[in-house]
């Protein structure tokens, strides 16, 4: 993912989900440091247990009972794009991760609190023996380079990642599309931690920050509509023409959603942290 901004689905990606018991230090220059201790620390958030899904249908059953149905049907969406592309089942896996957020200012460390968030995995593996392990590697990497063509739109090229193990007689390489997601409880206190609680949220008193708000759901809206019309363009069969459409409309209702909980409901408070966040997803197109 980018560093060019320490957002909380970045420190969320960057969690190492295969372990548990160890510490992520933050630096005051806003980097990321996995276990290994730098100077000048301002935060550390200490990933103390995992709870990991062993099954795609536990996982899948989570997802639905945690995130909602609107979730689970981007990360079906997912799946069918997967698997059309690399010609096999991905792995489904739904991770809660859970932290313990403390700050530290002049080297004295303060607990903050507790705080879960979340992740979803898709994992497709190629395996063969050893001797054929440039082979194993290529398909892998085509298979990315394909999705990231195809569907390019639709995924965060930030998200993948190619990971390998071996054996002294085979080799298994798997590509990975990793998804972080921040619950709120977690955001406001990796908000108050990074980025100090005054820069969470300030009184929306101008026009401007009005117009702000509806130019972002007109651009967003528009975006859409191209999108739709787009595909009503195209030579798709009609069920993929409807269920893309169906998407489209969910992603903006979704979208919609998200700015109705940056603004509160008087309409006098945004936040800005978090506006300046979905913002940047959405030039990233995710």
């Amino acid at each position: 993912m980018s560093s060019q901004i320490l957002t909380p689905e970045l420190l969320i990606f960057r969690t190492d989900t295969d372990q548990r018991d160890y510490p992520i230090y933050v630096s005051h220059d806003n980097q990321i440091f996995i276990k290994k201790k730098p100077q000048n620390i301002k935060a550390i958030f200490y990933v103390k247990n995992i709870r990991d899904t062993i099954t795609t249908s536990e996982a899948i059953e989570r997802i639905r009972e945690t995130l909602g149905e609107e979730v689970l049907s981007r990360v079906t969406d997912l799946v069918d794009k997967f698997r059309e592309v690399t010609k096999s089942d991905p792995i489904v896996n739904f991770v809660e991760i859970n932290y313990e957020v403390y700050s530290v200012e002049n080297g004295v460390e303060k607990f903050i609190g507790e705080v879960t968030a979340y992740a979803i995995r898709l994992i497709v593996s190629y395996f063969d023996r050893v001797e054929y392990r440039k082979k194993c590697f290529a398909i892998v990497y085509n298979w990315r380079d394909r999705l990231l063509a195809k569907y390019g739109s639709q995924l965060n090229k930030d998200y993948m990642y190619v990971k390998a193990s071996e054996t002294r007689k085979s080799i298994t390489v798997s590509l990975y599309y990793k998804i972080p997601i921040p619950t709120r409880e977690f955001t406001e206190i990796f908000t108050k931690v990074i980025y100090g609680v005054e820069e969470l949220a300030k009184t929306v008193k101008s026009s401007e920050d009005r117009e702000k708000i509806i130019k972002v759901i007109s651009d967003l809206l528009n975006q859409r509509v191209q999108n739709i019309n787009n595909i009503l363009n195209s030579d798709k069969p009609i069920h993929e023409i409807l269920r893309e459409i169906v998407y489209e409309i969910l992603q903006f209702l979704n979208e919609v959603k998200e700015i109705k909980e940056i603004v509160n409901e008087q309409d006098q408070i945004i936040d800005t942290f978090r506006l300046n966040q979905f913002l940047e997803r959405v030039r990233r197109g995710e």
